[in-house]
Formats: C-alpha cells, structure tokens, sequence
C-alpha cells in the first residue's frame, strides 16, 4: 500500500500521525493515543516549546524549539533536532530564542536562526547545517531601535537557491548566496510610531521576482 504520514509541531512534543494498518511498532504507542477511524498519534520527542519542523522524507527531517525562561532559574534551552534512524536527537542547543525560522534550502541543507535573548539585544544568528556541519553565516545589522536588533520572522527559498528574510518593521532582505541585499518595503515602519506597524510575519516566493509577505 501507499504510505503517507503527516508529522505537525506542537508546544512540549513531537507528533507523529499514521494510519493504524501501517506496520508501526505498538510499543511506540503512548498510552493516551486517541484513535479515530483508524488514525492514530503517538508521542515521538519531548522539547520545550517547539516551534518548527521541515520534514525532508518519512526517515529523515529537522525541528526547532523556543526553549524557554533564564537558564539559572530552571529555565531550558532551545535546540535544533534532526530526525534519523526512527529517532530525534539534539544537533545544536542555545538559550531561549523568540521567533526561531527553520527552513529546507534543498534535501541535504538546512538553515536556521535564533535571536539572543534581551541581554544580547536580540541579535539574530543564522546557520546553515550539512553533512552533520554547520556554520553561521553573517547576517547584516538591521536595528530595531539604537539598541536591540529587529527581529527575523520567515524565510523563503526559491529554486535558484537565493533567500528571503522578512521580520519586525516590515524589513526584507534577500541573499545571493554572497552578498545580503536590502529589498524595499512598502510597509516599513521607520519611525516606530507603533511597536508592531509594518511587521512581516510570513513570507512565500515563487521566483526570485514574484512573491508575497504578510
């Protein structure tokens, strides 16, 4: 038969979905498993606040989660998982992330970005990882105000291999694989006249000359 199996993100765990007439070990099964009409969830990692995840095939994908509060009053940090050999395992951990951004750049790359925390001014770091590597690749400084950095939201890759960035005050930039280009918003908020005014949240490109943000 046909196998397909959707996999979701929610807050705390990682779900899988399956058909029930799969041939999936029971033992996997969580006690808690609800059926209905033969569907099944089962409970396959825990991670504090998760956030993202980017399945490549049914072996192998990548999620990301937020982590959560200051890690000397019990907080936990946030990582970056990858999905082999039937198993999630953390690659990459970092201290408490909002808005981290996962994205496939194609079957054998994978980049990710964090946010520091207040006390390093929300900098975003982004990271490309490949054959169990990664490396950060330099971001440009995009301000929000004349002390913390503006935050990054979505990421879109086209088929050419160049990116899309979008985030707080309606920012977007583009990279060539080179160099980071600075992409003109009409929505951009340069006065701050509204902490949120001109946020993108999302972004899709078809090509690198077509495309929408939200």
């Amino acid at each position: 038969m046909k196998f397909s199996a959707n996999i979701i993100r929610i807050a705390a765990v990682i779900l899988l979905f399956a058909i029930s007439s799969c041939s999936f070990d029971e033992r996997q099964l969580t006690k808690n498993a609800k059926q209905n009409s033969g569907e099944i969830w089962f409970k396959q990692a825990n991670l504090s606040l998760g956030y993202r995840i980017e399945m490549i095939n049914a072996e192998k994908g990548f999620a990301i989660s937020k982590g959560k509060g200051n890690l000397e009053n019990g907080g936990e940090k946030g990582e970056f998982l990858i999905f082999e050999k039937g198993q999630w395992y953390a690659f990459d951990n970092f201290e408490y992330s909002d808005y981290p951004i996962l994205e496939k750049m194609s079957d054998a790359e994978i980049w990710y970005v964090t946010h520091e925390t207040y006390a390093g001014f929300y900098k975003p770091h982004l990271y490309s990882y490949s054959s169990k590597q990664k490396k950060e690749i330099e971001l440009p400084k995009v301000m929000w105000d004349e002390t913390d950095y503006s935050m990054w939201f979505s990421l879109s890759v086209t088929d050419s291999g160049n990116a899309f960035m979008v985030g707080q005050k309606g920012n977007i930039i583009s990279y060539n694989r080179k160099t980071w280009n600075d992409i003109y918003s009409p929505v951009k908020n340069e006065k701050n006249s509204n902490l949120i005014a001109g946020d993108l949240h999302d972004v899709f490109m078809i090509n690198d000359s077509l495309g929408w943000a939200v």
